[in-house]
């Protein structure tokens, strides 16, 4: 089951803009299966994309948890 999770559950960064639990979901699931996301128009607070942008993460992934990864799951 944990292969089966791991190749298919993505995680979001929804309303959790705290660096250790981005680390942690990035080691976990892999940088491939996480996404940036912010729960619009709801939640519009321009300091998590600031808290998200600043963990120290390298620049490939954090690329990928906010870009490529969202790319790739959605076909654009």
């Amino acid at each position: 089951i944990s292969d089966y999770m791991r190749d298919n559950l993505y995680i979001t960064t929804s309303g959790v803009a705290w660096g250790e639990a981005i680390i942690f979901c990035q080691k976990v699931p892999g940088v491939d299966h996480g996404l940036y996301a912010m729960d619009y128009p709801y939640q519009q607070q321009a300091y998590e994309v600031a808290a998200t942008d600043s963990v120290p993460i390298p620049l490939e992934s954090k690329k990928k948890l906010f870009q490529t990864n969202a790319e790739s799951v959605f076909s654009l």
